[in-house]
């Protein structure tokens, strides 16, 4: 039996804000007490006063990583040029360099060129994708996982995954009807998202 209350957040607080609604009008011909209404009618407010408590922090963070991320590669860029400058200095040594911490080594990792490795997309079970990533050896502390339907221009953030692989159950946007998803992964230290996002690639859900 199909379930009456739907997947996603969205929907859902759609059909919780209708039912406490609906309740109160019908629930004394269905022989609910008022209290029972009232009881009903606090799980759907509940319901969605936590959907949009998490939608509201989602959102927070989004634009904390945002302003993190343009700020510290604005902020890392000037610190770069000071850099280079001190090692044009006449007095900078090695040994300088070293105590600075401004010595590195010839394949040292770098959190910013570098660019989040996305293995492979595969449809494991209908209408849910398993997406495949690498962690740089251990360098990053895992990814933030977007996918968007092709032909769609907007991306949206699924989930931060430390270990791979990441699993997208979404439904699809119309039920029974297969659908190309694109997906992409950008690598996470200590919260911020680093580097250049990944390659994009695609699966056919169904």
């Amino acid at each position: 039996m199909a379930d009456f209350i739907p997947p996603g957040d969205d929907a859902r607080k759609t059909w919780a804000t209708a039912f406490k609604t609906k309740i109160a009008t019908h629930g004394a011909a269905v022989g609910l007490s008022t209290s029972a209404i009232e009881s009903l009618q606090n799980k759907c407010e509940a319901i969605v006063a936590r959907i949009d408590d998490k939608a509201a922090k989602k959102n927070a963070w989004q634009a904390s990583a945002a302003a993190a991320r343009t700020g510290n590669t604005t902020d890392f860029g000037t610190l770069r040029a000071g850099i280079a400058s001190i090692k044009t200095n006449s007095g900078y040594s090695e040994a300088i360099g070293a105590d600075l911490g401004i010595v590195g080594a010839a394949d040292a990792f770098d959190p910013n060129t570098y660019q989040a490795e996305l293995r492979e997309v595969t449809l494991s079970m209908p209408s849910q994708v398993t997406v495949a990533f690498g962690k740089a050896k251990g360098n990053i502390d895992g990814v933030n996982v977007y996918s968007r339907r092709q032909g769609t221009a907007q991306w949206t953030f699924l989930a931060r995954d430390t270990e791979s692989p990441y699993i997208d159950t979404t439904p699809l946007a119309a039920a029974g009807q297969p659908e190309i998803r694109e997906y992409r992964v950008r690598g996470v230290i200590d919260d911020e998202e680093i580097g250049e996002y990944s390659v994009t690639k695609q699966v056919t859900v169904s």
